[in-house]
């Protein structure tokens, strides 16, 4: 069960911050309305890499989180995997706030520097 359990919480953990990272696109999107096309591309790669890295360290970590609970804690694995994917959910989700800042902060870089 604890194997199940570690799966489970990379997948639920990776799923959950990816299609929120597939909303803070869309806001991030709206938020550059106004750029050009090639000054905002830059921080667009820029996100899309952040949220694709972002997503699979989250992913990682509530997987290295049941591991501590579980395993060198004692926590039952279930409570384990729940608060893992919890901690790292909020963790991931603020990782990927900061992408949208530092793609809309490239895009601003890259319009008044090029």
């Amino acid at each position: 069960m604890n194997i199940a359990v570690k799966i489970l919480a990379f997948v639920v953990t990776a799923g959950i911050v990816g299609a929120v990272s597939v909303f803070l696109f869309g806001f991030m999107i709206l938020l550059m309305n106004g750029y050009h096309e090639s000054d905002a591309r830059y921080g667009i790669f820029l996100f899309i890499i952040w949220a694709v890295v972002g997503s699979l360290v989250a992913g990682i970590l509530g997987v290295s989180g049941v591991y501590f609970l579980a395993d060198r804690r004692r926590f039952h694995p279930v409570a384990a995997g729940f608060i893992s994917v919890g901690v790292f959910l909020i963790a991931g989700m603020v990782i990927n706030i900061l992408g949208v800042v530092a793609g809309i902060a490239t895009a601003e870089v890259v319009r008044t520097q090029f």
